[in-house]
């Protein structure tokens, strides 16, 4: 466990195994290392990353937590839900996660890989699933391996549940709860909660 958390303090990309899918990885406040993330998958810069942090407390720091907000986290989280939310003005990350934009992907995975790396950097991780953009997810570190070589710094082995599938993305952005991408937490579970 220290070796991958000494690789990210060190500004390197990782991954491995979360609650849903397999993870790609960095400080998110280091912008030589999230830029990296960007290049390794091949993912357009205006498209933003999301953060794993460690709970409600310091999502808030990073995104507005209206009711709905706090609601949805204190059911699922830790668990398979994002929120997407509106960022805070002065906020300690990269610039690169989100591109200027004035929202950010937020999630507290039922990990304690990364529930570790966060507590001892102090600061959120990047959150995105391992694949090449556009590509499916694999299930496979071996094919991960494969596809990524040397250009990710560190690999944690390990698994994760057959037939897994992203986390659910909810949009509270604008007083209304939108589901910005449908995973492995149903709408009717997200609506008891609200409704």
């Amino acid at each position: 466990m220290l070796d991958i958390i000494k690789c990210v303090k060190s500004g390197g990309v990782v991954v491995f195994p979360t609650d849903t899918l397999f993870a790609l990885s960095c400080d998110a406040t280091n912008d030589f290392a999230v830029k990296r993330v960007f290049e390794i998958k091949g993912r357009e810069l205006n498209k933003p990353l999301p953060i794993f942090v460690s709970g409600i407390e310091m999502a808030s720091q990073y995104i507005e937590m209206n009711e709905d907000a706090r609601s949805l986290a204190k059911e699922f989280w830790p668990g398979k839900l994002t929120i997407l939310g509106k960022s805070k003005a002065g906020v300690k990350l990269s610039k690169a996660i989100n591109n200027g934009a004035d929202t950010i992907a937020v999630r507290v995975p039922e990990c304690k890989v990364v529930l570790e790396i966060i507590k001892e950097l102090n600061v959120p991780i990047v959150g995105t699933s391992a694949n090449i953009s556009g590509d499916d997810d694999s299930s496979s570190i071996k094919l991960i391996k494969e596809k990524f070589g040397c250009q990710v710094d560190y690999y944690l082995e390990g698994e994760i549940i057959s037939n897994a599938m992203p986390s659910t993305i909810v949009d509270v952005t604008s007083g209304k709860i939108e589901i910005a991408r449908s995973g492995a937490i149903s709408v009717s579970k997200i609506s008891k909660v609200l409704f």
